[in-house]
């Protein structure tokens, strides 16, 4: 899990969490989207817990994160899942329905512009890119980039979001944050 250090500087904390609504079908959904049964992507974690959540002091770029402790086999297997050429569009898929209910109880909008594989920094397994155009109350448009950046190893998946308002997230940043979460799991 990502938490406050050196690669993280220049953030602070966010006394609003921003971490996206879960959905409870999610697991269904997903298996439905990439073609798979259920019990290809279905988890088992044994542990879970959330990064802090941060902000950039212009309140531009957003970071949290996620990591589940799994037993190793199931990591293994989701390492193969993410690697399935669908496997981007899914997780875009999956994720926009749930962006879109947590900003419309404030009269807010959005749209699904793209969604894809992109690089994954160093250290990370797979990263996916999701942007999309928000449309604010007042009519204004706000383009909006989300890297998803996961990271799988030994028991332990993590997810790192940075959400970028008006441009696409900092690569030096997304590669320290996944530098520390792979650091982490390589002694684990």
């Amino acid at each position: 899990m990502l938490t406050e250090g050196l690669e993280t500087d220049g953030l602070v904390r966010d006394s609003i969490p921003k971490n996206s609504p879960e959905s409870q079908d999610s697991d269904a959904k997903f298996a439905a989207c990439l073609g798979v049964p259920i019990a290809q992507v279905q988890t088992h974690a044994i542990d879970s817990a959330d990064g802090p959540d941060l902000k950039s002091a212009d309140e531009l770029t957003y970071v949290n994160s996620h990591a589940d402790v799994l037993p190793p086999a199931e990591v293994t297997r989701d390492r193969t899942v993410f690697g399935l050429a669908q496997a981007a569009r899914c997780v875009g898929l999956l994720f926009f329905p749930m962006f879109q209910k947590e900003i419309s109880g404030n009269g807010w909008s959005a749209t699904l512009d793209s969604t894809h594989s992109m690089s994954a920094p160093a250290g990370a397994t797979i990263a996916v890119r999701i942007a999309v155009t928000i449309t604010a109350a007042n009519g204004n448009y706000i383009p909006c980039t989300f890297d998803n950046i996961f990271i799988m190893s030994g028991r332990v998946e993590t997810w790192i979001r940075v959400s970028q308002l008006n441009g696409t997230p900092d690569p030096i940043l997304e590669q320290n944050l996944a530098l520390q979460v792979a650091g982490k799991a390589a002694r684990q």
